[in-house]
């Protein structure tokens, strides 16, 4: 495809995926100020991380459904069902509540990333199908540092 008119499917499964970058900033910003303050330097960093290198990523996806002929709706008022709420209760609260709700949202919008990348493949998009495999490099990279922190059951990210 490639070109400057998109199919609505396109322009549909990309906003799909605008909307699940959306969501995930709102979740990290949520998730970081209830127990920030006391998770570790690497938890704080690689919120500060995922939400920077979301915003980029939202900024890419929105310019290319512009780019499509589609318009971008880049609003909180349509991902409220996608939003992760986080139990603020004191026992749940620090760096292992955060690493678990960070896991969480990140395997979901992996999931939706992925289902993304074959879709957009079957649909012959391949400027779109390079897209969200930048993506997905990105959530591989967070997810290899949750797992790390897991398995280490210290308050750090790898």
């Amino acid at each position: 495809m490639g070109g400057s008119v998109g199919s609505p499917q396109v322009i549909g499964l990309l906003s799909e995926r605008l909307r699940d970058c959306i969501a995930l900033q709102w979740n990290c910003s949520q998730a970081r100020s209830v127990i920030i303050s006391q998770a570790s330097n690497g938890l704080r960093e690689l919120s500060e991380e995922v939400h920077g290198a979301v915003l980029a990523y939202a900024d890419l996806i929105a310019e290319r459904v512009e780019e499509l002929g589609g318009v971008v709706d880049g609003t909180i008022c349509g991902v409220e069902a996608r939003i992760t709420p986080f139990r603020s209760s004191a026992a749940d609260r620090g760096a292992s509540a955060f690493s678990r709700l960070m896991s969480d949202v990140l395997w979901e919008f992996d999931r939706s990333t992925r289902r993304s990348i074959v879709t957009l493949n079957m649909l012959g998009d391949t400027v779109c199908v390079d897209l969200m495999l930048e993506v997905a490099s990105g959530i591989d990279q967070w997810k290899s540092r949750i797992a790390a922190h897991h398995s280490s059951g210290s308050a750090g990210v790898a």
